[in-house]
């Protein structure tokens, strides 16, 4: 980073605080650290500037998690495998391209309803018996089935249900 386009070398310049920029770090070691500076003048009794404190915000491990999320967001969006987020009530939660084109019905439509809709009701006793097993973090593993599509035909799948885990173990969905 040129010193004239460094946060600190600003601040001391211009005697204002330069918040929001992004910065790349090298430590002693030679690895490399993401951080956000928050440089503030010190000034004097008559208000000149005098100096600066710096506080770096290693931002490095959020971004990395933040790239990771949405590295794994655009695999569900984009993927051609039909993709159904519920919770543990059986309420869609996620709905992707795929499925819309599987079943006819949008992701507006869908996201908040029950995902009994596309299950015909000679099957509806599915859903609990899935709930039950993934609540205990199970995986159901593929086996074929029916679902209905939105004009009302029915269409053959091969079905696989993995629980969904939050950060503290807990299963939230699948």
């Amino acid at each position: 980073l040129p010193l004239d386009e460094c946060p600190m070398a600003m601040t001391l310049s211009e005697g204002r605080a330069i918040r929001g920029q992004e910065i790349v770090i090298e430590r002693p070691d030679g690895t490399r650290r993401l951080v956000l500076p928050h440089p503030e003048a010190m000034r004097n009794a008559e208000g000149a500037v005098v100096g600066a404190i710096d506080m770096l915000i290693d931002i490095t491990d959020r971004k990395e998690a933040e790239r990771a999320v949405a590295h794994l967001a655009s695999i569900v969006t984009w993927s051609t495998d039909s993709i159904i987020g519920i919770d543990l009530s059986g309420i869609v939660r996620s709905w992707n391209g795929a499925t819309e084109k599987l079943y006819g019905h949008f992701a507006h439509e869908m996201i908040g309803q029950p995902v009994s809709r596309i299950i015909p009701p000679q099957r509806l006793d599915e859903v609990p018996r899935i709930l039950e097993r993934i609540k205990l973090g199970q995986t159901i593993e593929p086996y074929e089935t029916i679902r209905r599509r939105k004009d009302g035909t029915d269409v053959t799948i091969s079905l696989t249900v993995s629980p969904v885990i939050d950060h503290q173990k807990r299963v939230i969905g699948a």
